[in-house]
C-alpha cells in the first residue's frame, strides 16, 4: 500500500481514508520500513496456512538470500519472521 501511495500525489492521510486504512498503520509501517526500504526491498504477499501442524515456507530476503524452512510450526515461523523484521534483514 505504501507503494501505491507513493505513485499518487494525495497526502497519506487521504490516501488512506479512500482505501478504508487507518491512517495511523500507516504511517507506522512508513516509519518501520523507512522509504528506500519499503521501495526496493520488502514486499508483502498474501500467505495463507493449509496445515495447522506443519508448515513449508520460503522467506527472501535482500541480496538473492533465501531461507527455507520446512515442517515448522506456524508460531516459530511468525517468530522467526517477526525476528528477521525487527533484525532489519
Amino acid at each position: 500500500m505504501l507503494a501505491a501511495w507513493r505513485r499518487t500525489a494525495e497526502p497519506l492521510a487521504t490516501f488512506a481514508r479512500e482505501h478504508g486504512l487507518g491512517v495511523n498503520r500507516l504511517y507506522w509501517w512508513k516509519k518501520r520500513l523507512g522509504v528506500e526500504r519499503a521501495q526496493s526491498q520488502l514486499e508483502l504477499v498474501p500467505a495463507r496456512i493449509i496445515d495447522a501442524e506443519e508448515v513449508s515456507v520460503v522467506v527472501r530476503i535482500a541480496n538473492n538470500v533465501s531461507l527455507e524452512i520446512t515442517k515448522a510450526s506456524p508460531r516459530l515461523i511468525a517468530e522467526l519472521i517477526g525476528e528477521l523484521t525487527r533484525s532489519g534483514s
